[in-house]
């Protein structure tokens, strides 16, 4: 079972859930705690893989066999461009997409918008919940290629 990779898959999602959800949400956060979490949930989301392939791969030959040829196959831009393509940017050259708040009464709204399949004002929130349901499906797909090899 993928089991490593889906404990780094959890905790991609409870760092996701510290950030803004979208544009106008309510919140008390300042620019630096959002770059933070957003550095730890875009490391987290690319390390479901790495470890999947790392140290998943090594319980079984079963297991090793499913992730190899998953791994052969195209994958979709919510991986390409945003899991893979922004922990580049973020983690290799540390460039951010930009933050913007507008301070109403005194409480500051977030707004955190990159690109994305070229549309410029994609919401980072709604980006996250895609490459969090891309792993889950990706690491399903693995466990059943898996067991069906076990028979």
């Amino acid at each position: 079972m993928t089991a490593r990779a889906r404990l780094i898959l959890e905790d991609a999602r409870a760092a996701a859930s510290e950030l803004p959800r979208a544009a106008g949400e309510v919140g008390h956060l300042d620019e630096a705690t959002i770059r933070r979490r957003l550095v730890a949930t875009m490391a987290l989301l690319r390390a479901v893989g790495h470890v999947l392939k790392e140290v998943d791969s090594k319980s079984s030959q079963a297991l090793n066999r499913a992730i190899n040829e998953k791994w052969q196959e195209p994958r979709p831009p919510i991986f390409t461009e945003f899991i893979d393509g922004y922990r580049a940017a973020i983690l290799k050259r540390y460039e951010h997409p930009e933050i913007g708040f507008d301070k109403i009464m005194g409480t500051l709204y977030p707004r955190l918008y990159l690109e994305y399949e070229g549309v410029p004002h994609a919401s980072v929130g709604y980006l996250i919940e895609e490459a969090i349901r891309f792993w889950e499906q990706y690491l399903n797909d693995v466990d059943r290629r898996a067991s069906s090899y076990d028979r």
